[in-house]
């Protein structure tokens, strides 16, 4: 199968608000999610990407660049990294994670992931991450 990497648009918001749904419990408010894409889509510091397979997009990854006071340099962040249910263990997430790592090969990439998706860290760490930081939620 043929598989494209391409720059999200705004008409794409309702295929990225199905497959960030596919991670959550419960359906995330429509109102909010297409806010916040929409600014985020604006929004220079924010890179959405697509993997797509003839016009049916498969999978998104988003980086975010954050200029912090306890780096010299930016930190290039992966905020999502999603492969369609049906899509997944095909190598697709593999080919989007690449794909960023290439574009910000001179750049520190950092990522978070929930310590439940025990597949998504044992994927990351595939791909040369290593846990360094501990994330704490309230």
């Amino acid at each position: 199968m043929e598989y494209n990497i391409r720059k999200c648009k705004n008409e794409d918001k309702h295929e990225i608000y199905r497959l960030v749904n596919q991670l959550k419990d419960q359906p995330l408010d429509k109102s909010i999610f297409f806010k916040k894409f929409d600014d985020n889509v604006l929004n220079k510091n924010i890179e959405y990407w697509l993997l797509e397979n003839h016009n049916s997009i498969t999978g998104f990854i988003s980086i975010h660049k954050n200029q912090l006071l306890h780096h010299n340099e930016a930190i290039y962040e992966i905020q999502e990294l999603i492969i369609d249910e049906s899509q997944r263990n095909l190598g697709l997430g593999s080919k989007l994670l690449r794909f960023v790592l290439h574009r910000f090969q001179n750049n520190n990439i950092e990522l978070a992931s929930n310590k439940s998706r025990l597949q998504s860290i044992s994927f990351y760490e595939k791909h040369g991450f290593k846990a360094t930081h501990n994330k704490f939620t309230r």
